[in-house]
């Protein structure tokens, strides 16, 4: 969500700081992803509750099947941590498949603005195709890079084809083969000498502060020290 959806005045959205959109007008491609009857899923290392403050700030709730936040992808990251016997430092979005149902035969699409995160997805096989976009930098109220979201959501729809065949699209959408599936990198809007594409910030205000939290980020926050507290107590000697 964080980064391609929306943004805040320093980077990714924060509580008790405005919420900004990366796009100004609506991106047609939404509407005939929604008519091909493609279900949209968001998933976030945010709790659901702030996400949903999110989506609703930039007026795309409806267009989401559901949310995937940290709260439903906490235990399935421990387990997976535990597992490779480590520590976990973050939510990990790759989990996100322990918690949604795919019917068989339908390709997942991720769009992101971490390389890494859509590495680690590809690498688990929990998505198919990645499509990179890049991040998004401002200086003072204007944005200095950014990229096209009617181009990702565009690209998306076409790769959620079942009967796709990667290799027709090697010409105006290049994949690079990973392990698991494909990466799309998009290419990035700057703003060179002034002559910019880009809006400038007040051009994507929704005017809404983030609301700090709820009982589904009390939750979480204690879920946290409750998991902190386990791993301490069993890494004690004797």
């Amino acid at each position: 969500m964080d980064g391609v959806l929306a943004m805040g005045p320093g980077g990714d959205t924060a509580p008790r700081e405005p919420i900004y959109r990366t796009f100004v007008e609506y991106p047609p491609a939404l509407r005939l992803i929604r008519e091909a009857g493609i279900p949209m899923h968001l998933v976030t290392a945010k709790v659901a509750a702030q996400a949903r403050q999110v989506l609703q700030a930039i007026e795309l709730e409806e267009h989401f099947t559901s949310i995937i936040g940290a709260d439903q992808l906490f235990w399935p990251t421990l387990r997976s941590a535990l597992r490779q016997r480590r520590l976990p430092v973050a939510i990990a979005k790759s989990t996100f498949r322990s918690v949604l149902e795919v019917p068989p035969g339908r390709p997942v699409v991720m769009i992101e603005d971490n390389r890494g995160n859509l590495l680690e997805m590809l690498g688990e096989g929990a998505i198919d195709f990645g499509i990179l976009v890049p991040p998004l930098r401002t200086e003072r109220e204007r944005l200095t890079q950014g990229f096209d979201l009617e181009l990702a959501f565009s690209v998306a729809r076409r790769l959620c084809d079942p009967q796709l065949d990667p290799g027709t699209l090697a010409d105006d959408i290049p994949l690079l083969h990973r392990d698991g599936g494909y990466l799309c990198h998009l290419p990035a809007l700057e703003d060179i000498d002034g002559a910019s594409p880009l809006p400038d910030l007040d051009s994507l205000t929704t005017g809404i502060v983030l609301n700090a939290g709820g009982p589904e980020l009390v939750s979480a926050i204690r879920a946290g020290r409750r998991m902190a507290r386990n791993l301490l107590a069993r890494s004690r000697p004797g």
